[in-house]
């Protein structure tokens, strides 16, 4: 922090935590999710620079600001810096893709009058590792969807693929969800895909699994039409 910064003001620090629990955003993204207008947000991400709590991606337009280690101990709910590679197109593209649907649901949700809560996989990822360390889980893989949504006391994964996976890990995935359907964890999982050997690929593991009432798979390009930011 730099000498002399006496705090955030509120908009600077809901802008901050939405790019903690989000990893990294672009402007107009953190308009819809914020409901901050774009002017003050490039005003604060140039203020949350000069801390060293965001970086961006320079020249690349439109602009990606991602959050730094510094950024997220200073928010105090993650603590860890945004790891992706943003070089790694496919990646980032992924996780921007994520924030256009989680604003898909918000948006529908806050249409509809319909309370709900959000657990983005930043957030899903630091509860998912404190888990462990109290369990004493020597698991290998910390296998977390790309975000929850839950309304109505249910809760709902949601889950992005956009580069084929491999079988063992779909497979892993498959027999998480089965078990916390099982459970009563979760009322119900969704996919998301623009890619149709994809959706197909998942289809065949719902039905291996027995979880066709259970798991869905959609169309991402339908569902967000033309709301995509890259």
């Amino acid at each position: 922090m730099r000498k002399g910064h006496k705090g955030l003001t509120e908009k600077q620090a809901i802008i901050l935590d939405w790019i903690d629990r989000l990893g990294v955003a672009q402007v107009g993204q953190l308009v819809k999710v914020s409901k901050i207008r774009a002017i003050t947000i490039y005003k604060t991400v140039d203020r949350l620079k000069e801390y060293g709590f965001v970086e961006d991606s320079g020249k690349i337009k439109p602009k990606f600001y991602w959050i730094t280690k510094a950024g997220s101990e200073y928010n105090g709910k993650i603590n860890m810096a945004y790891r992706k590679k943003i070089s790694n197109y496919a990646l980032l593209r992924h996780t921007i893709l994520v924030n256009d649907l989680i604003y898909y649901f918000m948006k529908n949700y806050e249409a509809e009058g319909t309370e709900y809560s959000l657990e983005t996989e930043r957030e899903l990822m630091v509860k998912k590792r404190f888990e462990m360390v109290m369990t004493g889980s020597q698991a290998k893989r910390t296998l977390v969807p790309d975000f929850v949504i839950t309304t109505n006391g249910h809760r709902y994964p949601i889950e992005v693929e956009l580069t084929q996976k491999s079988g063992t890990r779909v497979d892993h995935k498959m027999e998480m969800y089965k078990a916390e359907l099982a459970a009563g964890i979760d009322e119900m999982v969704y996919y998301f895909s623009d890619e149709r050997l994809i959706r197909e690929l998942i289809q065949a593991f719902i039905n291996y699994k027995g979880l066709q009432n259970e798991v869905e798979v959609y169309d991402l390009d339908q569902v967000l039409g033309d709301d995509q930011s890259i």
